[in-house]
């Protein structure tokens, strides 16, 4: 293994093969020269910190970001000594300190940092070193039909460079979000969030996606909740596992919320998620399935307060509730008129 940079300059940097076959071709190349140079500096000099990427002249919080991404792929392992965040890489007969580091200073802090706002400075820097943002700057404004302001700008930049999307990814992306008329930062990032923790690296994964993203919307709406982020992290898991592995279709998840918003004054996802796992337990594909679930009792047992099964059910229980008033309130007449009263 060369130890010097003279020694490198007449060589060369083996890269793992996972780098080479996996991720070259479908990576943010902005994500690839961070792990290159964090690689090659470590195969050099045997270690390497984060300060030292510096040279790249990028944000500090888009290297960690990316250093995140190459974390959870196993191909680096960062770790914090001495206030100072170390990289180690496995390379065959080098021998690391990892062990010795505080393994309770690592990236996770970084997973909910916000996308930096690049200085013009910087975005001249990106635009002139990197065609395929130029290019993707120049296909937003031809999709929303308009120069991009300096903000449309920074998020355009923020998509490839940030969140890491590939060129083809983030063209779909930017695709969609101008043809209904959301080129916001919200609504944008909220996707680019979305797609950049599902790994979503090429086109169809990025329409596939997009439609998941519709099927979101469509329950959010069903639940009387926003539909213009697709739920929170946790509502995401919850219909995950209403559409993947319970597979029910919207119809059914539909009557779900119907009827549980008929036995409760604050429906939330919990409460449905209960009914639509006791159906999913008892084998519910049809409407007619969950008809006679909720009849024969197999839904999820209601609180004392809504002690009742379905809107029907309900129904008779107040007719016969009404009728016992009636003739409570007959009889009672009755005994005051034969007590003279």
């Amino acid at each position: 293994m060369p130890n010097s940079t003279e020694e490198f300059s007449n060589g060369f940097v083996p890269l793992p093969s996972a780098v080479v076959m996996q991720y070259a071709h479908s990576t943010s190349p902005a994500y690839l020269s961070v792990y290159i140079t964090a690689y090659g500096l470590f195969y050099i000099n045997g270690r390497c910190d984060v300060s030292e990427l510096s040279v790249l002249g990028m944000p500090h919080d888009f290297v960690l970001k990316a250093l995140m991404f190459w974390e959870e792929k196993g191909l680096v392992t960062v770790t914090c000594a001495d206030n100072t965040y170390k990289l180690e890489f496995s390379v065959p007969g080098k021998q690391t300190d990892a062990a010795n580091a505080d393994s309770g200073c690592h990236l996770e802090r970084i997973k909910d940092a916000r996308r930096p706002v690049y200085s013009n400075e910087e975005i001249s820097v990106f635009r002139k070193g990197n065609k395929e943002i130029e290019e993707l700057i120049k296909l937003a404004e031809q999709s929303i039909g308009e120069p991009l302001k300096a903000t449309q700008v920074n998020l355009v930049i923020g998509l490839y460079d940030w969140y890491g999307l590939p060129f083809d990814v983030t063209k779909v992306l930017m695709n969609h979000c101008a043809s209904i008329g959301k080129f916001d930062g919200r609504y944008v990032e909220k996707i680019a969030q979305d797609w950049s923790e599902h790994s979503v690296l090429t086109e169809e994964q990025a329409e596939s996606r997009l439609k998941l993203f519709s099927v979101y919307g469509k329950i959010m709406s069903m639940m009387g909740m926003s539909s213009s982020t697709g739920g929170t992290a946790s509502q995401k898991a919850c219909m995950d596992r209403w559409l993947g592995e319970y597979g029910f279709p919207l119809v059914i998840i539909n009557e779900a919320i119907e009827r549980s918003s008929m036995a409760t004054t604050r429906l939330t996802f919990s409460y449905v998620e209960k009914k639509l796992k006791a159906w999913f337990d008892e084998g519910v594909k049809t409407l007619e399935d969950a008809e006679r679930a909720e009849k024969n009792g197999k839904a999820p047992r209601r609180g004392k307060k809504h002690d009742f099964e379905t809107r029907e059910w309900n129904e008779e229980k107040v007719k016969d509730m009404m009728a016992r008033e009636r003739e409570y309130l007959a009889s009672k007449l009755l005994n005051n008129e034969a007590k003279g009263e």
